[in-house]
């Protein structure tokens, strides 16, 4: 049997009540910012039109798992003078005409969907498995908690936490990746939680070579013995192999991903020194060199994924 919608519906995310608005045509939901084409609820005097599951939102999130201040929903983001970026979840960009949560003091942004969804997990008990850091017991969610996170050894606020022993893990910490693959070693790279050699020489990360806390959590090749820090781990360009080729649609000749470590020439785009990753025209008597964070993707050509 098919309920009838509600004619009516009262949400804690706007002052007013939304009403049904019997006509199904797209539109673009104004709490989440995503796109509709099914029975949909509107605000007449402040011309807004919602999803019916999106009235339900929480108008604000007091502990956010990825964010230490609490994030607040809102339909303008002009209104707390923050321009628009990118979410901090999924890196897309975050439409400032829609909704979506912030911190205004931070600038932080999420959008609105991606915050739901990792928020859900809050509210669940975690089991316990690879994915939850090896730990043999049922793990709890605390939304107060005082204590040091047994994976990076900060002090925690919130935290998933065991009933049965003395181990708390942040978010971030609880999920990481059991195993990941760096350029830094032909072999998969485990996630280690100890540290077997007491001799302090060995307490080295093998990719920025500076010195590790062998309290913290790190990942390790025990064929190649490197270890490596979390950070350099699964930083934003572990995957990227330096010296491949791309073809770009503003550039005549082939350019190619480098990082320089000795010379920083001026980046083409920003025009600050290249002392990041950054792509090169090799062509003999060309010195085009610009930022990868300063190049949409979107001018890439078809060719590999990097």
């Amino acid at each position: 049997m098919c309920l009838s919608p509600k004619p009516t519906i009262k949400g804690e995310i706007h002052e007013h009540p939304f009403i049904l608005f019997w006509r199904q045509v797209p539109f673009i939901c104004d709490a989440c910012g995503t796109s509709g084409d099914c029975v949909s609820y509107i605000c007449s005097p402040c011309g807004l039109i919602v999803h019916e599951k999106c009235i339900s939102l929480q108008p604000f999130i007091k502990r956010f798992p990825r964010h230490s201040h609490p994030i607040s929903h809102t339909f303008f983001l002009g209104k707390h003078e923050i321009e628009t970026g990118k979410c901090r979840i999924c890196s897309e960009e975050v439409n400032s005409n829609h909704g979506c949560y912030c911190c205004s003091g931070c600038n932080y942004l999420v959008h609105a969907n991606c915050a739901k969804k990792d928020y859900s997990l809050l509210t669940k008990t975690v089991s316990d498995n690879p994915a939850c850091q090896g730990h043999e017991h049922i793990l709890t969610f605390y939304d107060e908690y005082e204590g040091q996170c047994n994976g990076c050894v900060n002090e925690l606020v919130v935290a998933f936490a065991c009933k049965e022993c003395n181990f708390s893990v942040r978010y971030r910490c609880l999920r990481l990746p059991n195993k990941i693959l760096h350029k830094c070693d032909e072999h998969p790279l485990m996630l280690t939680y100890h540290e077997d050699n007491s001799y302090s020489k060995y307490h080295y990360c093998d990719v920025c070579e500076t010195k590790r806390n062998p309290s913290q959590w790190f990942y390790h090749c025990a064929i190649c013995d490197n270890s490596v820090h979390r950070k350099c781990a699964i930083d934003k360009y572990s995957f990227m192999k330096i010296g491949k080729t791309y073809t770009a649609t503003e550039h005549p000749h082939p350019l190619t991903f480098v990082r320089k470590v000795f010379d920083y020439p001026e980046c083409h785009g920003c025009h600050r020194h290249c002392e990041d990753l950054s792509v090169e025209c090799l062509q003999n008597g060309c010195n085009y060199i610009v930022h990868w964070k300063c190049i949409d993707p979107l001018i890439y050509l078809p060719g590999p994924s990097i």
